[in-house]
């Protein structure tokens, strides 16, 4: 269907070659050296696909955005309801085939407000009950150009007076809502071959979501599901890149059909596939974002969190209280996120007694965060699992982007064994400040920024 061979393995699998695998005969032994190097080649490969991307929400506050009270009044005390406000960004890497979905529970909206320029006494009047959300989603590929989609989502209307949430016992439960889930794909997928094969390998996919009007939002995620996958299954062509090992041939949910090829051929071509995707594919450790439904005012969602002239001090970015001088700073006592099953992520070379005598694993990681250094100095996002355990991501001067940075975490062999990550921000300058609103942190370097 599509000619992968004008794409090298080599620039992404590395100095690597596959093990040498002869061919099981009868009444010959079985070694244990082929069979030990098969699963080393192998590492760890998931059967399918379906990561949580992106959450946002409710995420524990104990108020909305948007009030309860009229909206009428001589300050801007709700949202208007045309302005878009963004409220979460990711930037993540999508497991070949996989495409995206949104969806998640609300309750109904609330008020929103309007300027008017006569009248008397109020300068801001109700402008009718309006909530949606919009996920724009930029897909940069291996090769070609980049694609940029966008989805919109009305939700449902508040009917209580003054556009209020229903705050009687039990009300918040009885008015749950679901919306979606609402696909999200590059124009032309699945339906166009071409297309659909431009976008199964090695593509990065940069979200932004936003909110319009005054949304109440529970809980919402953008997640990668298996859809479909475009492939050359010529087993001797460069395909290997792109085929996928959360599309399993011939399982029941399968996305490909079984192929016909001798099963030497297939075993061969499963090992380095797996070389291949385990250069980009992982699971994620952490996302985070600024934004906070008690933290965001009428007219702004994201406050970034900030530094300025810290020094050697490092803060936390969920708990300003927490800091400390230089690594010193962490304190797996304090908040953070549970990187535990993290040791799930480790290859065969580093699953053993004789790698960290078997007591705590390490993982490589990348992690990309989303901000600015703003005018002059240095600043600085560290992610730490560990008194000696952290990667640093230096953030330019200029525009708020995403910047990266890779390295090794210290993380749990299974859930059983407790593990902690902290984010902390640092500025150094007597100028200037740092300003950070999204942090994520995935195993593995894939091969796009």
């Amino acid at each position: 269907m599509v000619d992968f061979r004008t794409h090298e393995l080599a620039d992404i699998a590395g100095a690597w070659s596959p093990p040498a695998i002869e061919p099981l005969t009868g009444l010959r032994p079985f070694v244990a050296a082929p069979a030990a190097e098969a699963i080393r080649a192998q590492d760890r490969i998931p059967a399918q696909s379906w990561r949580t991307l992106l959450a946002w929400g409710l995420r524990g506050d104990t108020e909305w955005r948007v009030p309860n009270t009229s909206a009428e009044n001589a300050a801007r005390t709700h949202p208007d309801r045309t302005t878009w406000y963004t409220v979460a960004r990711a930037r993540a890497d999508i497991s070949p085939g996989s495409f995206l979905v949104v969806a998640g529970t609300c309750v109904p909206s609330g008020m929103t407000q309007t300027t008017v320029t006569s009248g008397s006494p109020a300068l801001y009047r109700p402008d009718g009950v309006h909530g949606a959300i919009r996920a724009t989603v930029v897909w940069t590929p291996r090769s070609g150009a980049t694609e940029t989609t966008v989805h919109e989502i009305s939700l449902p209307g508040s009917t209580l007076d003054l556009g209020a949430e229903d705050t009687a016992a039990g009300g918040l439960w009885r008015s749950l809502r679901e919306f979606g889930p609402i696909a999200i794909m590059p124009p032309g997928i699945p339906d166009n071959a071409s297309e659909l094969a431009r976008f199964s390998r090695a593509v990065t996919a940069t979200i932004t979501i936003e909110h319009q009007g005054s949304p109440r939002i529970v809980d919402a995620t953008v997640d990668e599901v298996p859809v479909a996958l475009a492939l050359d299954l010529d087993l001797a062509g460069d395909d290997a890149y792109a085929v996928s090992n959360f599309a399993a041939p011939g399982s029941p949910n399968g996305l490909i059909p079984p192929p016909t090829h001798s099963f030497a051929a297939r075993a061969a071509r499963a090992i380095v596939v797996a070389r291949a995707q385990a250069t980009y594919l992982g699971p994620s450790l952490l996302d985070w974002t600024a934004y906070t439904e008690t933290g965001a005012g009428p007219t702004t969602t994201i406050v970034p969190v900030t530094a300025a002239n810290t020094g050697t001090t490092y803060t936390s970015i969920v708990n300003s209280s927490h800091t400390g001088t230089g690594p010193a700073a962490y304190n797996a006592a304090r908040g953070g996120w549970s990187v535990s099953a993290g040791g799930y992520a480790r290859r065969y070379v580093e699953c053993n007694s004789y790698v960290l005598r078997d007591r705590i694993a390490a993982i490589p990681v990348l992690v990309r965060v989303y901000g600015r250094t703003i005018t002059a100095g240095t600043g600085t996002v560290r992610v730490q699992t560990g008194l000696h355990s952290y990667v640093d991501v230096p953030i330019a001067i200029g525009a708020s982007a995403w910047h990266r940075a890779v390295g090794w975490l210290e993380v749990g062999i299974s859930p059983e064994q407790p593990k902690v990550a902290q984010v902390f921000v640092s500025h150094v300058g007597a100028s200037g400040s740092l300003e950070v609103e999204a942090v994520r942190v995935g195993w593995r370097i894939p091969p796009a920024a």
